[in-house]
């Protein structure tokens, strides 16, 4: 790209700040930039990819506790029926995204948290499902 004096016209090479034929000051552009004054800034390199933060096999194991830790809450509170009407079909919901290896989501988890009893397997659904929710 080239550049050119406001003043004289002629051209005038990057990263000058004067022009180098007439010694005017080189008028800014509308960033308030002069020609070529940030071009020593270079981008980095963008990832290829994502980087998985959790591999499959931990994934895996993880999928397992929190199939354990959601089914013992809702064994220890059969007893009462109110709160086996939420518990089965979040218990439920886990065991069939965790054999379909999809992610839990958000809304699975905190209510996980929230209403099993044991906030354990809700923690776990979020840090299995850390790739999904971005870095």
């Amino acid at each position: 790209m080239s550049y050119y004096c406001h003043h004289c016209g002629k051209e005038v090479g990057r990263g000058n700040k004067f022009c180098p034929h007439c010694g005017v000051l080189l008028q800014e552009d509308e960033y308030g930039e002069r020609p070529g004054e940030y071009d020593d800034v270079v981008d980095e390199p963008k990832p290829e990819g994502k980087k998985k933060i959790i591999n499959e096999s931990t994934k895996r194991e993880l999928d397992t506790l929190i199939k354990i830790f959601m089914l013992i809450p809702t064994i220890l509170f059969g007893f009462a029926i109110i709160p086996l009407i939420w518990m089965v079909p979040m218990t439920m919901a886990a065991y069939k995204r965790a054999d379909s290896k999809e992610p839990y989501g958000l809304v699975l988890s905190v209510c996980s948290i929230i209403f099993m009893g044991i906030p354990v397997a809700g923690v776990m659904m979020i840090i299995r499902d850390l790739d999904t929710y971005g870095q």
